[in-house]
């Protein structure tokens, strides 16, 4: 994750990351730490680098760093809704 330059890193709660599958806790993680923009780099359950980018304006993306060399990605809008995933190149 180097190549991230412009990134501001700060904390997201653990408890938060723990359940950001829920609409509830995405919809917060927005509200708390999307303005200004925000990236934070975290460590998921498989080991992976994670970078979770969070804009008010435009929503919340999860890219994962696999451990095979792709990027994976999911989006949600501002709202927190999911709006796709998929693969997002390769990191190695």
């Amino acid at each position: 994750m180097s190549n991230v330059t412009s990134a501001n890193f700060s904390t997201i709660p653990n408890e938060l990351l723990r359940n950001i599958n829920e609409i509830s806790v995405r919809r917060l993680i927005i509200e708390e730490f999307g303005n200004p923009s925000n990236a934070f780099a975290a460590v998921n359950r498989s080991g992976e680098d994670v970078l979770v980018s969070v804009n008010a304006k435009t929503g919340l993306t999860i890219r994962a760093f696999k451990n095979d060399g792709t990027i994976y990605a999911k989006y949600y809008d501002k709202n927190g809704v999911f709006i796709e995933e998929g693969a997002g190149g390769y990191w190695k």
